[in-house]
């Protein structure tokens, strides 16, 4: 998770908006799916909020409103469509 993490603020740093939100998506799916993740050690809770927050930043960089907002939701299933390689 913290590679892909990491990876996606390199990209994002390089202005490749939609290869970070690949990879910040990468992040979730592998920390997900958490059936309660009001469950979860509070360190990795934090982790999972900072994913979801560099989500939400890179969608806003790369002019997408609406999945902005869903990260902001944490609604996964809004990008369903995003390519995630």
């Amino acid at each position: 998770v913290r590679a892909h993490y990491n990876r996606a603020v390199a990209l994002l740093n390089a202005h490749d908006h939609d290869a970070a939100i690949a990879a910040l998506l990468r992040a979730l799916n592998h920390q997900l799916p958490v059936s309660n993740p009001g469950s979860l050690r509070p360190e990795l809770r934090d982790n999972l909020n900072s994913v979801w927050e560099l989500l939400r930043l890179a969608c806003d960089l790369a002019g997408r409103p609406e999945l902005a907002m869903a990260a902001d939701m944490h609604d996964l299933s809004a990008f369903s469509d995003v390519d995630k390689n």
